[in-house]
């Protein structure tokens, strides 16, 4: 048991390594994004993504959440690689159809989301990039499984000191504001989608298989429906906002919502690169649901404790790295981490349902989060503008999670501790409403508030069993 803990310690951490490396490169760039770009460029950037992600979710085929299924489930090598030459053949072909989609109908598109057709161009060239994301993606999967994390972090890492030095060339030097984001995301993703298509022909071949396809294809179709769900609860904040309230709240609200993407960068998702892997071999084991309980009493802790961390010196970074204009996403954040930690609670109650085969109920958790979120949307925005956004993202994410935990119990009781995980996430709201009392010098604060963070962490130690407090201590040191 504990060489497991170690094992999956030691790829988080270099998968953690990986992801603080990558946000660092984020916070270079924080500074140059709000001193050359405005909040409206920054709103514009924000929805031309958001466009890109509709799209590719609407024609995308998710064969990345069957690629871990049906490859533990093959019996041979020759099996296993036609798990991956069947994923990246739905993948390529399905983002293809993406983007010349988006060049097709760039100008309609163009006018829905900014209500004029001035960024018509950019459109176009920013729909370029959903070509090469399954040429990077399905190699990126395929390499968690053969659990070659520093490989994994190599190919994440040039993608992004690639895409920096490309930023720092257009729009620092060349003063290509809006522009110069977009080449930047066409140029790195060509190049580093063809060097990963190049490693994963090297290592798995070409092959297909229509029997195979097709039970990749039905286990995937309901998240494919639910992905449009959760990225509308996701995003469609920025698009409502732009219409009550302008672009320049888009911009101000993004960067705050920034902040639970790091929260999610930094500390969940390199667990999840090794977790997806680990979690069905749990169920082959013995002890596995108690190993389960274990990640996830520590897991999010660890993230209720990165959230209220960001959420009191939150202030005190934007006050460093951006400009005044931006600072008002300090008080907006707190509760956009709140809500991406009741999304965490829900992606590790998926499991039971992804074990079971249940996928539509996963579909189904995400549509009922959209129809609050809705109300939310129409209800909140118009009176409170982006205070109400944020505010419905988290209705809508209880809700989900509310669903999740309710058929994912059903499906398959994984005896959770859910009094220690509410226990802590109700001592950090206390805890942060106390560093929201605490006023006087810049150094008095960062004490006192490190203080706070020490009370946090002094409770979970004493919550903890020993064999969370090993792991505890092992995801601290790494």
């Amino acid at each position: 048991m504990t060489a497991k803990v170690g094992s999956t310690v030691s790829h988080a951490r270099i998968y953690g390594l990986g992801a603080i490396l990558k946000n660092t490169v984020s916070f270079i760039m924080l500074p140059i994004y709000t001193h050359y770009l405005s909040p409206a460029d920054y709103g514009t950037i924000e929805l031309l993504s958001m466009l890109l992600d509709v799209v590719g979710l609407i024609v995308g085929l998710r064969v990345e959440d069957a690629i871990f299924r049906f490859y533990y489930r093959a019996d041979t090598p020759a099996e296993k690689n036609l798990v991956i030459s069947n994923a990246l053949v739905a993948a390529v072909a399905s983002n293809v159809i993406g983007s010349l989609f988006i060049l097709l109908f760039c100008r309609p598109l163009t006018i829905m989301m900014f209500g004029d057709p001035a960024n018509t161009t950019l459109t176009a060239t920013f729909g370029l990039t959903l070509m090469f994301q399954a040429l990077m993606s399905i190699p990126m999967a395929y390499i968690r499984i053969q659990q070659r994390p520093w490989l994994y972090i190599s190919l994440a890492l040039l993608s992004l000191a690639l895409r920096l030095a490309l930023n720092i060339y257009f729009i620092v030097m060349l003063n290509m504001k809006v522009e110069g984001v977009v080449y930047s995301a066409v140029i790195s993703s060509v190049v580093v989608g063809t060097a990963s298509l190049v490693y994963l022909f090297r290592y798995v071949g070409f092959a297909t298989d229509r029997t195979l396809m097709k039970q990749m294809l039905a286990f995937s179709f309901p998240l494919i429906v639910g992905s449009i769900a959760s990225f509308y609860s996701t995003f469609g904040d920025r698009y409502f906002l732009r219409v009550y309230v302008g672009l320049a709240q888009v911009g101000i609200y993004s960067l705050a919502y920034k902040f639970g993407f790091l929260l999610m960068g930094l500390v969940w998702e390199p667990f999840t690169k090794i977790w997806d892997v680990r979690r069905y071999e749990l169920l082959r084991n013995a002890g596995g649901v108690e190993t389960y309980d274990d990640n996830f009493i520590v897991m999010l802790g660890v993230l209720i404790f990165g959230a209220l961390g960001m959420s009191v010196y939150m202030k005190d970074v934007l006050m460093i790295l951006s400009n005044p204009e931006y600072w008002p996403a300090a008080s907006v954040a707190p509760i956009i981490l709140l809500a991406y930690v009741i999304q965490a609670l829900a992606n590790f109650n998926y499991f039971p349902l992804l074990a079971q085969g249940q996928t539509r109920q996963i579909a189904h958790s995400h549509w009922l989060g959209a129809a609050v979120i809705t109300v939310g949307y129409l209800t909140l925005i118009p009176a409170f503008g982006m205070y109400g956004a944020a505010w419905a993202t988290l209705g809508g994410f209880l809700a989900q999670f509310a669903w999740v935990v309710y058929r994912g119990h059903k499906a398959l009781d994984m005896r959770l501790s859910w009094s220690k995980i509410a226990m802590l996430l109700a001592l950090a709201m206390v805890l942060y409403g106390v560093s929201c009392l605490i006023g006087g010098p810049i150094l008095f604060n960062i004490v006192a508030e490190a203080a706070l963070l020490c009370i946090y962490l002094g409770v979970f130690w004493l919550l903890a069993s020993p064999l969370q407090r090993h792991m505890m201590l092992a995801f601290f040191r790494a």
